[in-house]
């Protein structure tokens, strides 16, 4: 009798404790996560919450992905698969295509298409050849002008002097930063500002058109 009933309460206790260590190591690394990405999102964007921003967008629209395929039969979705297969290898097919397929960075297609622009950085010669010929970074001292209001990760129209847009990107810089640095060098950025130069947009956060 003591024999039985103090095997499955040995058990219960065995599986309190691996569940309470399992929840302790996921907070753990739930909270490292939480501190490289307020770090990264500092040291890149110089704003904690610029990148997190991003991530709840990501994470709304799986949640809303997953609420979808939860609550659809699946044998609909078996008379779907066929298609819905097919449109992804059309779409993978058709970015081989000349004039169709874009070449860009990434996970970062979606800046050139983005909606609404908060502003534009109007930029010179020297660093219209550096983004487009060498695949550089947009720095302060190559812009010539800001035009608009906007907020560290917005995004931004890059303009050259014509008035020809080149391309759009995630910019490190509000418009009232770019406004007092632009045409500075990177010393002279962090004499004005206290803190180290940024890219005004980093190569990776640039679509070029």
């Amino acid at each position: 009798m003591d024999g039985t009933l103090t095997a499955p309460l040995e058990r219960k206790g065995r599986f309190t404790i691996w569940a309470a260590l399992l929840l302790l190591g996921t907070a753990g690394l739930t909270l490292v996560g939480l501190v490289t990405l307020f770090s990264a999102s500092q040291s890149i964007y110089n704003n904690e919450f610029t990148i997190l921003k991003k991530q709840l967008v990501w994470l709304a629209i799986a949640l809303a992905a997953g609420v979808g395929t939860f609550v659809t039969p699946v044998d609909r979705m078996r008379n779907w698969a066929w298609v819905s297969g097919g449109l992804v290898i059309l779409g993978l097919i058709l970015t081989l295509v000349p004039g169709v397929g874009i070449t860009v960075n990434g996970a970062q297609r979606w800046i050139g298409f983005a909606g609404e622009c908060r502003g534009s950085a109007v930029i010179d010669r020297g660093a219209q050849r550096a983004i487009i010929e060498r695949d550089k970074s947009l720095l302060p001292a190559g812009v010539v002008s800001c035009q608009g209001e906007f907020a560290v990760g917005d995004v931004v129209r890059v303009i050259n002097e014509r008035g020809e847009e080149l391309g759009r990107g995630l910019s490190r810089y509000s418009a009232v930063e770019l406004r007092s640095v632009f045409g500075m060098s990177s010393p002279e950025v962090e004499n004005a500002l206290g803190r180290p130069a940024l890219e005004v947009i980093h190569r990776d956060d640039l679509v070029l058109f």
